[in-house]
């Protein structure tokens, strides 16, 4: 059996193996891994008769510069303008799928942060409260946004937002 990592320009021939599994020294995240797969006789290898690769993801960066601010948005239906929350992010990902995103409203013991308050997009760097979670949200109740970006092969650690103040 050979391996390659990443379209390395020659493949790297392994022990012979005499068990039908082999481990690799290290998997480098986000790398493609390609095998040539030989029989193996006295007389020497065969021709490839297998060729495969897999691909290992890398767990998303966390994002950066996460900033909430108090903005006024204009309802079409309504046809009036009501104040509302906006969480911004800088993403330092490629390989996210998409970011959560949690509200922390300050209790007697700290912060209390609720299951998440939405989920976006990968590439998305902006979420706008929806007019009734702002609105269930007592006047003077200070608040952090936090955000952390997923893939399928993890989540990142949350980073914070400043606090911020209901009207």
């Amino acid at each position: 059996m050979e391996y390659k990592i990443n379209g390395a320009a020659t493949y790297t021939t392994s022990a012979n193996l005499s068990t039908s599994y082999f481990s690799l020294p290290t998997l480098n995240a986000n790398s493609y891994h390609y095998f040539l797969i030989y029989a193996h006789t006295n007389s020497g290898n065969s021709s490839p008769y297998l060729y495969t690769y897999f691909h290992t993801e890398a767990v998303p960066a966390a994002p950066s510069r996460v900033a909430v601010e108090l903005v006024s948005v204009y309802d079409r239906l309504t046809r009036k303008n009501y104040d509302t929350f906006r969480v911004t992010w800088t993403d330092n990902s490629n390989v996210e799928e998409g970011f959560y995103i949690n509200a922390g409203i300050e209790g007697t013991k700290g912060f209390v942060y609720s299951p998440d308050v939405a989920t976006v997009s990968a590439d998305v760097e902006v979420f706008t409260l929806p007019r009734a979670a702002y609105d269930s949200i007592d006047g003077g109740s200070t608040l952090i946004f936090r955000v952390r970006s997923f893939n399928s092969a993890g989540i990142s650690s949350y980073v914070y937002s400043n606090e911020i103040t209901k009207k």
